[in-house]
């Protein structure tokens, strides 16, 4: 599989995890769309010049670009898809600081791992905690996604 294919895949199964547009109170992203913040989507279009644009007109087209720019490629390619996957949606999902952090090679210690993190957030701050089965049920889908070959349309 080509890596343009790797991220095609990748972004079909993070569009079905984001979703659409949210702007949740407790989020301390604030406004997304796609899963991509505000700041975030200022940041990309810094890097390339261009005027700050509201999120909520943000493409699928444009958050494909972002997140190609701004997570799949600074995320090591591993031969391991099921690994790539989670180290990449770790990164989307976590920042990139926090992706560094989890460098594990077997699956099932990462789910672990991202669980555990995930626990972690909630406990220490209760404004989270609305949203740790929304992280525990990211986990499953993509666990089971990688076990099933489940098929993202």
């Amino acid at each position: 599989m080509s890596t343009n294919d790797r991220f095609d895949e990748f972004f079909k199964l993070l569009m079905f995890l984001e979703g659409g547009e949210s702007n949740h109170s407790n989020d301390r992203g604030g406004h997304t769309k796609f899963g991509i913040t505000q700041k975030l989507y200022d940041k990309h279009r810094d890097k390339y010049k261009k005027p700050h644009a509201s999120v909520a007109g943000l493409t699928t087209g444009g958050a494909r670009l972002v997140y190609r720019e701004e997570f799949y490629k600074p995320v090591e390619y591993c031969d391991n898809i099921e690994r790539h996957y989670n180290y990449f949606d770790m990164c989307v999902n976590s920042g990139y600081r926090n992706y560094k952090k989890m460098q594990i090679e077997n699956p099932a210690d990462i789910y672990k791992y991202r669980k555990d993190f995930f626990s972690k957030i909630a406990e220490n701050d209760s404004s989270q905690k609305v949203f740790l089965r929304g992280w525990l049920n990211r986990l499953d889908v993509i666990k089971t996604y990688f076990e099933t070959g489940l098929k993202i349309v």
